[in-house]
């Protein structure tokens, strides 16, 4: 399942989810509630980064995206990316 950002998506254990970043900009994500454990995270064919997790436990989890080079004067929230996801049994 591809995790879409500003969306919640509902996943149940053991389920697969991806996240996919173009070539458009670089991004350093983190998990914040711990449901979704990474278990991959490789350069596509096309030079997208996905990184892809494993929903392990049941609970909320919170993927956040940030760019790796943020503009001086650039506001970091307007360009940071929320994967919302509960992890249900």
């Amino acid at each position: 399942m591809r995790l879409e950002p500003e969306q919640d998506t509902t996943i149940h254990v053991g389920e697969i989810a991806a996240v996919r970043f173009g070539l458009e900009r670089q991004y350093t994500i983190g998990s914040g509630g711990g449901s979704l454990v990474l278990i991959r995270r490789f350069t596509d064919k096309d030079g997208s980064t996905v990184y892809v997790y494993r929903a392990a436990h049941v609970g909320p989890d919170t993927l956040v995206a940030a760019p790796v080079d943020i503009p001086d004067g650039q506001c970091i929230s307007c360009v940071t990316r929320h994967y919302f996801v509960k992890v249900v049994p």
